[in-house]
């Protein structure tokens, strides 16, 4: 055979592969493919292995963030004109809660306020916040449940109000505040957390807040300044996580307070599970203030109860007692005049329908709740009854003519 054909022949046997190549080959793919399809769910426990172990080191580092939390304390020095209710409250996210934000510092030995910011929660339903102006004039109380004013004003600046609170007899530097707050809001102040001015930087730093509102109206619009300030609020409560909390835990000491720190982080966390629009910020617009002249026979723009009234009303829809229809009378049975008007302003600003307001036909020693059935207007009863220190609850009438459901006679112990 010629030798080119005999290249031809080989190199044609060389393309065509024998049997037992072909089946070695089928064989090694086999081995490959079974390889593979054994490594493949290997790795995938291998992965699920690592991901439990950290999914396990993340839920460990989170539960002793929040055991550390619960033993972190806020400073609670200034407790001692407190009354034994309020010296330290639990946020329960069931209940309604009001909480007091100040921004204050000390000042030769006083506490001068800042910024004063009041929250209402309403479980579930809404958060509704105001923020005033230091500058604006409140009219102080000259006697309120108990407490005497020895300071010589009838009228003073929010940011006055922890200085007259000093000068009480026995000293109340946090009391009197809140109870002047109180009357001022006709609510009824849960929880107060007052921040050192030096300290609302890191306290933004916690939600991750950096557009930080001046504590001067330096815009001139006193609207202006409290839609700032109820924003910034709004971004902090949003913005906090127990992560940024843990972070910076070193500023917790700091801040005077009577709820515990993980209570103040339930309140938080309870409002960013609200929906945007159940947020409501609200402003005292400045054409709702008044001129008046102030102790120095200053001018001075004075926040009245009236305005206040024309925002709050409404701030807590309290389906509970909406659904009850309560009809509730108030009877000044005291000699204070104006008194059944306060209280009055009290009942409507957690919802209550007030059909009568008169003076009590004698004095009475005690605060007494007459209501007709204990158990149709049970959850009214409580929340009014809430709004007391201490008053007597009767299922009836009084002795006197009624047409209401609930009767609520101011004793002089109130």
């Amino acid at each position: 055979m010629p030798r080119l054909s005999r290249l031809k022949v080989r190199k044609l046997s060389r393309g065509k592969p024998s049997v037992a190549r072909s089946k070695r080959t089928r064989t090694s793919s086999v081995r490959s493919k079974t390889k593979l399809s054994v490594r493949k769910p290997l790795f995938a426990i291998v992965v699920l292995v690592i991901l439990l172990g950290i999914g396990a080191l993340l839920y460990r580092f989170v539960m002793d963030q929040k055991a550390s939390l619960e033993q972190m304390e806020f400073s609670t020095g200034l407790q001692e004109g407190l009354p034994e209710s309020k010296k330290q409250v639990h946020f329960d996210e069931d209940m309604p809660f009001t909480l007091l934000i100040a921004s204050a510092d000390l000042q030769e030995k006083k506490w001068m306020v800042n910024s004063v910011t009041i929250m209402r929660y309403s479980p579930g339903q809404a958060l509704n916040l105001l923020s005033l102006h230091p500058m604006v004039h409140m009219r102080l109380l000259s006697s309120y449940r108990g407490i005497t004013m020895t300071y010589p004003v009838s009228e003073a600046a929010l940011r006055d109000i922890m200085v007259i609170g000093d000068l009480q007899t026995p000293s109340m530097p946090i009391a009197v505040p809140v109870y002047e707050l109180e009357e001022l809001f006709a609510l009824q102040i849960d929880g107060y957390l007052i921040v050192p001015g030096s300290r609302i930087e890191a306290l933004a730093s916690v939600a991750g807040v950096s557009d930080i509102p001046s504590f001067a109206d330096e815009t001139g619009s006193y609207t202006q300044w409290a839609q700032e300030w109820n924003s910034f609020f709004i971004d902090v409560l949003q913005g906090v996580s127990l992560f940024s909390v843990w972070r910076q835990r070193d500023m917790i000491p700091s801040i005077l307070s009577n709820v515990e720190p993980s209570g103040v982080y339930a309140f938080a966390r309870a409002v960013q599970e609200l929906p945007d629009d159940a947020i409501s910020p609200l402003v005292v617009s400045s054409d709702l203030l008044v001129r008046g002249v102030d102790e120095r026979g200053g001018d001075v723009d004075m926040i009245t109860t009236g305005a206040l009234d024309s925002v709050l009303t409404g701030l807590e829809r309290d389906e509970r007692i909406e659904r009850e229809q309560a009809r509730i009378e108030v009877f000044n049975g005291t000699s204070i005049d104006g008194l059944g008007s306060r209280v009055e302003r009290w009942i409507r600003h957690v919802g209550g329908e007030v059909i009568r307001v008169k003076n009590a036909p004698g004095r009475s020693q005690e605060s007494v709740l007459y209501v007709t059935d204990a158990d149709e207007y049970a959850y009214t009863v409580s929340r009014i009854s809430g709004l007391f220190e201490s008053i007597r609850i009767v299922e009836g009438r009084p002795e006197f003519i009624t047409t209401g459901d609930i009767t609520v006679i101011i004793g002089i112990d109130f």
